[in-house]
């Protein structure tokens, strides 16, 4: 039997308010995910812990420009216990296994803003930029987004976006890569996502 335990936890703070045409917000947030597998003597946990800080400042610059920037900053603990068979083909209980132990850890800053406008009253114009620094990476990411709308009829809006985002990867897996006799941290992992879409009817 392959079984599978899995534990959660959350717990978000944040704060918000408004000074005139400026809107700060502050949140943080820790987060827990532990997860059991059972096999044989395939027998792995893998805890992962994730601490979070992000602000936030939001202003108005007119009716038709708005602002945003912000700052984030996290630690991730990632981890393997436990033991997986020396051969694959040998899955009893009581068969030759390798043994895990390993805990990492990684921390990761970032800084992110955008710039609404709003040229006539049926578009919208979104764009903006992330860099992030991590680690246990090979240096920064940029990271530029696009975004628009355009209400071509009273009942019907033209929408569009395009960005690169970046996502580190888990501080057990330069652990792991030893195996592959190369120092060099791995990079993170690169998606370009393009997408175009019409909305009909509208809403508040």
């Amino acid at each position: 039997t392959f079984a599978v335990a899995r534990r959660d936890r959350a717990v978000v703070l944040s704060w918000r308010d408004l000074f005139g045409r400026v809107e700060p917000t502050v949140s943080l947030s820790s987060s827990i995910v532990h997860d059991n597998q059972l096999f044989g003597a395939f027998a792995l946990a893998s805890p992962q812990r994730l601490d979070q800080g992000n602000a936030l400042v939001e202003a108005g610059l007119d009716a038709d420009v708005t602002l945003r920037a912000g700052v984030e900053a996290s630690r991730v603990t990632s981890g393997v216990t436990g033991s997986i068979p020396a051969m694959g083909s040998e899955q009893q209980p009581g068969a030759r296994v390798r043994l895990y132990d390993l805990s990492r850890a990684a921390t990761r800053l970032g800084a992110f803003t955008e710039t609404e406008f709003r040229p006539t009253v049926t578009t919208r114009l979104v764009a903006g930029a992330r860099v992030d620094r991590t680690s246990n990476g090979t240096g920064a990411t940029l990271d530029p987004r696009l975004s628009g709308a355009w209400r071509a009829l009273p009942f019907a809006t033209l929408t569009a976006a395009w960005g690169i985002y970046h996502q580190t990867p888990d501080p057990v897996l330069a652990v792991l890569r030893s195996d592959m006799a190369t120092d060099a941290p791995l990079p993170s992992m690169r998606a370009t996502q393009a997408s175009v879409g019409v909305q009909l009817g509208d809403s508040a």
